[in-house]
């Protein structure tokens, strides 16, 4: 069984079968020697595409790991580049699998690839595979290789964000969703609340009701789960891979060789239904136009597996090639540079010409070989000197030089100020934005995740300098400004400036009220400054926003502690160890509040489970020898802390340690009085 959400988009395409496609205009700078004519579909507008599929989370527990939603991914994406699919160009088609379907790069596909991308006459598919939570019975969320269910808010994509995406910023005529929706109850992680029951594809079902046109396509009923398993082609989802047999043909029941919505709907019922022993149930709702075409099969066949094209460019030596945005090599001394295994269908290529010329070209490549020919002379339209900062701009995002002076970014400032009409320009930024919504992003999840020790003390500092930047290739995401300021008030918390600090991050809770990580930093400038009050109130804000982030209930604890209002720090201390028992930091938290209040059995208790389950976590044997000392086992103590400064030779209290381990062996060596003494 599988607890999984898929969801896909389809902007309504026009879609009737038997179409030959037509050579474009061949520019004067090249010469085509043979392109095949492939079947497709006709159709006014572009396709285009984003598929998704997670299977392997990073933070979700073991138990709770899906096991192929990255191959439904996988083979829907391989359906859309077929000619009965649509014959995606893989320009237009963006894949995301496993640890690539990042937050950040799901974010950036979404609302900013497609959306800048897509013209209101243009086709749309956007395919979700991988786990979808429930929060109690505030939101839902979609969640991401990296996303943290310890704070969704901050790591996670919520429904209410896709359901702008759909309606305010993908524009389309129609849009389909079809959802595949997950229990939230079985992820292993704490629970919400009476709401933990409800499931995700409740809010999916509310997406798209504000916009014109939204259909809505749920693989199960709201108090329904949905299946994945072995039994269904040798491992994949029920709902996709019924979704993709209907739409290989099975589906066709009039044999008029074209896969219409209508057909599609009554097929899925059918046959999930019976193959899952009535416990899923596709359902549909919102606008519809029964005879929409999803799919052209033929009558003869199912669809063929994708064809595979080559392209042999001829042209002058050096000359930098580049296919769909993606760099193919340099043309060989001998004049030639043969790029294999394309994908069959429409392709944009460029080719960074020496000596700054460039030569760009839309390409329709069959199974058949294709030969271009480029003249050496320079083409007269020809960009200035700086033409291959495109391409310099694109190694630099590759190899993640971003910020970095001589980076990407600065390559893109250049690029502005020298050719802003670079065709090149949209996909650029779209490129350019992922990576710095990625730095940006992992440092707030590293936020959400990491001890407070192992948190970079750059990592701030970059990451307001990339929302910052990314602000300006965004000017309409008001949320960066918020994220923007927390780095920012973060940051100075890391330079010791906590009065300024909380200046910044009050400003990042007064554009963002939900962010309980702005919160929790509040409360550590509130803290730095002996502002109690105040700090416990923000710590207590975030604990509400994210009743499942461990930090802030530390926190709130050490608080309670300060001001010796123990009961209330024991309560805290043992809700964050029981929110996350593997942290190591965490529960050393909780040992010494035992040994501070002399409760020595129950602090050696807890320090022993820390070293059974992180007996590499140097600090443990620290407090064990501080517990020992404490009990009056000064031997014990001396070893414990021998065992701590052979981990740690190099930490800042190892000569006080050093110290206090001789003095427990001095301690052990004394003999006992005797009556006589």
């Amino acid at each position: 069984m599988r607890h999984r959400i898929t969801w896909l988009a389809i902007l309504w395409m026009s879609l009737p079968a038997g179409m030959a496609q037509t050579m474009p205009e061949v520019r004067r700078d090249l010469r085509l020697e043979r392109i095949e004519n492939s079947p497709g579909f006709e159709r006014q507008g572009k396709l285009w595409g984003v598929v998704i599929g997670v299977s392997r989370y990073k933070n979700v527990p073991p138990q709770a790991q899906l096991r192929f939603a990255h191959r439904d991914a996988e083979a829907f994406a391989a359906f859309l580049q077929t000619p009965n699919g649509g014959g995606f160009p893989s320009s237009n088609l963006k894949i995301l699998l496993e640890e690539n379907a990042t937050l950040s790069a799901i974010r950036t596909a979404l609302g900013t690839w497609v959306a800048r991308s897509a013209e209101p006459a243009d086709v749309v598919y956007l395919y979700f595979a991988g786990h979808g939570v429930t929060e109690g019975e505030r939101e839902g969320y979609l969640l991401g290789y990296d996303s943290d269910p310890q704070d969704l808010y901050a790591t996670a994509l919520s429904i209410s964000e896709l359901d702008k995406i759909v309606t305010e910023r993908i524009r389309a005529r129609t849009v389909v969703l079809l959802v595949d929706a997950c229990h939230a109850g079985h992820l292993g992680w704490a629970s919400r609340g009476p709401g933990d029951h409800a499931l995700i594809s409740r809010y999916m079902g509310e997406v798209g009701q504000r916009g014109h046109g939204v259909f809505r396509l749920l693989a199960s009923r709201a108090d329904e789960r949905s299946y994945e398993g072995e039994q269904w082609g040798g491992g994949h989802g029920a709902f996709t891979y019924f979704l993709l047999e209907g739409l290989r043909g099975k589906a066709d029941r009039d044999k008029d060789g074209v896969v219409r919505a209508t057909e599609v709907i009554e097929f899925l019922s059918e046959t999930v239904a019976a193959e899952t022993k009535a416990l899923q149930h596709p359902r549909a709702a919102g606008h519809l136009d029964p005879s929409m075409p999803l799919s052209v099969v033929g009558t003869a066949s199912p669809v063929a597996p994708v064809a595979m094209a080559a392209l042999e460019v001829r042209g002058p030596a050096g000359g930098e090639v580049y296919m769909d945005n993606a760099y193919h090599g340099r043309i060989r001394p001998s004049g030639i540079l043969v790029v294999a295994n394309l994908p069959t269908g429409p392709h944009e290529l460029s080719i960074d010409v020496p000596g700054g010329g460039r030569v760009s070209q839309r390409l329709v490549l069959t199974a058949a070989k294709t030969i271009l020919n480029v003249k050496t002379a320079v083409p007269e339209r020809i960009l200035a000197p700086h033409a291959s900062l495109a391409g310099k701009l694109y190694e630099a995002v590759k190899s993640g030089r971003i910020l970095e002076a001589g980076g990407a970014w600065e390559s893109y400032q250049r690029l502005v100020r020298e050719d802003a009409g670079d065709p090149q320009r949209k996909a650029i930024e779209a490129e350019l934005g992922a990576s710095l919504a990625g730095i940006g992003q992992r440092a707030i999840n590293d936020y959400v995740r990491l001890p407070p020790a192992e948190l970079r003390p750059d990592m701030f500092h970059r990451a307001a300098l990339a929302f910052r930047y990314l602000k300006a290739l965004e000017p309409n995401e008001t949320q960066l400004d918020a994220k923007r300021l927390f780095c920012e008030g973060r940051a100075l918390i890391v330079d010791r400036n906590p009065a300024r600090a909380i200046d910044m991050l009050r400003r990042a809770t007064s554009l963002d009220p939900k962010a309980a990580y702005s919160y929790n930093a509040l409360g550590l400038a509130y803290e730095a400054l002996n502002q109690d009050e105040e700090a416990i109130r923000a710590f207590q804000t975030a604990t509400q926003l994210a009743p499942s982030w461990t930090l802030p209930h530390l926190h709130l604890g050490m608080q309670y502690q300060r001001r010796r209002k123990m009961d209330a720090a024991e309560r805290e201390f043992r809700l964050a160890v029981e929110l996350s028992p593997q942290q190591a930091f965490v529960r050393e938290s909780l040992v010494v509040y035992y040994r501070i209040r002399g409760r020595y059995p129950e602090a050696e208790k807890e320090v022993r489970q820390i070293i059974d389950r992180n007996p590499a976590y140097a600090p443990a044997y620290r407090e064990l020898g501080l517990v020992y000392q404490a009990s009056g086992r000064y031997r014990s103590a001396a070893d414990a802390l021998d065992t701590y400064l052979k981990m740690a030779a190099n930490a800042a209290d190892a000569d006080s340690v050093r110290g206090l381990a001789a003095r427990n062996r001095q301690l052990a060596e004394r003999k006992p009085p005797t009556l006589r003494r």
